[in-house]
């Protein structure tokens, strides 16, 4: 799901997106952030937190690695 957040803070959403999609593995990117909203991201459910400018790098190893969860299950 991407949605951009123009005037908004994205974690307002993130619990209401758990809601309708429980096993999603909801990736976090934010252009304007501090450590306290990467903390409450994580506590709220999301898998990773991403502030820009995004390192493809980190990016790439944390889908892969949500992706091998995955298929575990």
């Amino acid at each position: 799901l991407n949605r951009e957040m123009s005037g908004t803070n994205g974690l307002k959403f993130l619990p209401e997106m758990l809601m309708e999609h429980p096993s999603a593995a909801i990736i976090m990117m934010a252009s304007h952030s501090n450590a306290m909203d990467a903390v409450e991201a994580i506590k709220l459910g999301a898998v990773d937190y991403f502030e820009r400018p995004l390192d493809a790098g980190k990016m790439r190893a944390c889908i892969a690695t949500q992706r091998a969860l995955y298929e575990i299950l």
